[in-house]
């Protein structure tokens, strides 16, 4: 490649171009990955702190259901006398995480 006096020449800008193209493409995936993965954490501890709510609740009195809101999401907790179970929605599907004294199931 001929370099003129100008600066450097299109077939090597384009050649940068692509270059960057192709790095932005393959970030794009890992960062969707990532979000999916901290949206999901998130989720875990806010079951977690349901279910510690609810613990309290239920060692205070006679209390065996109840829901809790966290950032626009509906957890709703049974205590069955066995087991502390929470649900909630993920995507569209409901999902449940239920806890024993000796942790979770």
């Amino acid at each position: 490649m001929y370099m003129n006096n100008k600066g450097i020449s299109f077939v090597e800008a384009l050649l940068t171009v692509v270059i960057i193209m192709l790095l932005t493409g393959s970030l794009i995936p890992i960062n969707s990955q990532l979000n999916e993965s901290l949206l999901i954490s998130k989720l875990n501890l806010h079951v977690s702190q349901v279910a510690y709510n609810a613990a309290k609740q239920i060692t205070g009195g006679e209390i065996s259901n109840g829901f809790e809101m966290i950032e626009r999401t509906d957890y709703r907790w049974t205590f069955d006398g066995q087991k502390l179970c929470v649900n909630y929605e993920f995507f569209e599907e409901v999902k449940m995480k239920c806890f024993t004294r000796e942790g979770s199931i």
